[in-house]
This record gives C-alpha cells, sequence and structure tokens, in this order.
C-alpha cells in the first residue's frame, strides 16, 4: 500500500505518516507517501515512484483532479496497481481506470435495499433534474430522516410552537442505537454530551459499466445491515 497526497500543506504529509505506522498492523506493507499539487502539470515522478514501490493499491487523499492526473498517468507508465478513493460521487468511480476502489461516508446510492430505493423513488418524482448519485444528497438525505425519526418519537405536537430546545430535546431522548435500516453506518445516539463517533463506512469497488460491489468484511455489520448497505468499521 502507498498514498497519494497534496503537497500544499505539511498536514498532508502526516496522512503519510500515519498510513506508514498504521500499515503493520493490518499486515500490509507500506511502500511510501507521493505528494502532488493541485496545479501540477503533470505526475511521472510520482508515478515512477509508484511503480519502484511495488504497492498493490495506492490510497488517495487528494481532490478529484490531481487524483484524476495521478490514476491515469501511472496506468499509463506501467503502473499495476488499484487506487482508492474517498468519495460519494459516481461522477469521480467512473472518470477513474476500472477497477479502482473507495469508501463511502454516506450510504451508497446504488443498493436495491428498500430504504435506498424509497430515496431514489423520492428524488426521481420531486427532484428529477437533480443527480442523486452524490454525498450532498445522499447525506442530507440521511440527516432528514434522522430528523424525522427524532420529531416523530419525541418532538412537540404537531399544532406546537417548536423552538431549538425542543429539536435538541427530541434527538437527546429519541435517537438511541438508530441506524435508519441501514442508512446510517453505525448505530447513533445523542445525549447531552453530543452525538456518536463515527468510524464505520461502506468500502466499495467500481468496476466499468457502472458496477458496485460492496466489500464489507463477513460477519459482524457495522450498522446491522446485509449486502449493499452492510457496513466495516476500525476501533478507536
Amino acid at each position: 500500500m502507498a498514498a497519494g497526497v497534496c503537497s500544499e500543506f505539511p498536514a498532508c504529509q502526516g496522512i503519510g505518516d500515519i498510513l506508514k505506522g498504521y500499515a503493520p498492523s493490518i499486515g500490509v506493507e507500506y511502500g511510501g507517501t507521493v505528494s502532488l499539487a493541485i496545479d501540477a502539470p503533470d505526475a511521472t515522478a510520482q508515478c515512477l515512484q509508484l511503480v519502484n514501490s511495488g504497492a498493490e493499491m495506492v490510497v488517495t487523499f487528494l481532490i478529484f483532479a490531481p487524483t484524476s492526473k495521478l490514476a491515469t498517468t501511472c496506468k499509463a507508465q506501467g503502473f499495476k496497481g488499484d487506487f482508492a478513493i474517498y468519495s460519494n460521487s459516481e461522477a469521480n468511480y467512473s472518470k477513474l481506470p476500472s477497477p479502482n476502489y473507495g469508501v463511502l461516508g454516506d450510504f451508497p446510492w446504488w443498493s436495491d435495499a428498500k430504504p435506498v430505493a424509497e430515496y431514489r423513488a423520492v428524488m426521481k418524482q420531486y427532484a428529477p433534474s437533480i443527480d442523486y448519485k452524490g454525498y450532498h444528497q445522499t447525506d442530507m438525505w440521511a440527516l432528514l430522516q434522522l430528523f424525522n425519526y427524532a420529531i416523530t418519537n419525541k418532538g412537540p405536537a404537531a399544532d406546537a410552537n417548536v423552538g431549538p430546545s425542543d429539536v435538541t430535546t427530541a434527538y437527546q431522548t429519541g435517537v438511541k442505537d438508530v441506524t435508519l435500516d441501514g442508512l446510517l453506518p453505525q448505530p447513533i445516539t445523542y445525549t447531552d454530551a453530543g452525538g456518536t463517533t463515527i468510524n464505520c463506512f461502506w468500502p466499495i469497488k467500481y468496476s466499468s459499466g457502472n458496477k458496485y460491489e460492496n466489500l464489507a468484511a463477513s460477519g459482524k455489520s457495522g450498522n446491522g445491515a446485509t449486502g449493499d448497505l452492510a457496513t466495516t468499521c476500525i476501533d478507536g
């Protein structure tokens, strides 16, 4: 495994340092970190480093433009490994060399599961011109569904005057270990101290032809869901 990070900020290099320390704990050899600027004219030097590293996977912490430049250039130079990105947008996966891998922080828009089918149906009916295959849309849908859950369970009466404190109370008293049938990556609970720390996600593989596969490890799912909505978690 290797990492591709931005070159504009020192903190970006720190991501590579974290992965270097983390890789051995999961039995993976770390092949090094390459950095790339947003406006870099090419990625030849970085790709030569990756080819020589022998890495089988490059995890990128870049915005899409340099990620695309890095992946396309490296494949042209004979890099045999794959690329993994953090993105909830179909446009990003479909524009990279296939196959590629990703981490979704919000539910997979392509799932056949009932709550996701409902999401697509609502988008088709009320916002047909909006691309539903993106994280802004899926994230907002999950947040609205969670809001509805909290208000329905512990909110004030429909004819009451609702203020901020009513909403806070509804979350703190009505949202306990909620997954929304797999729309959330793990059980969510709100307390006086705040909400749940998220450490679960949807790992996926994209293949040409808009084919997606959930790669969550077999066994216990982070959100209790199965199939396309199952999640994987990192402890800590």
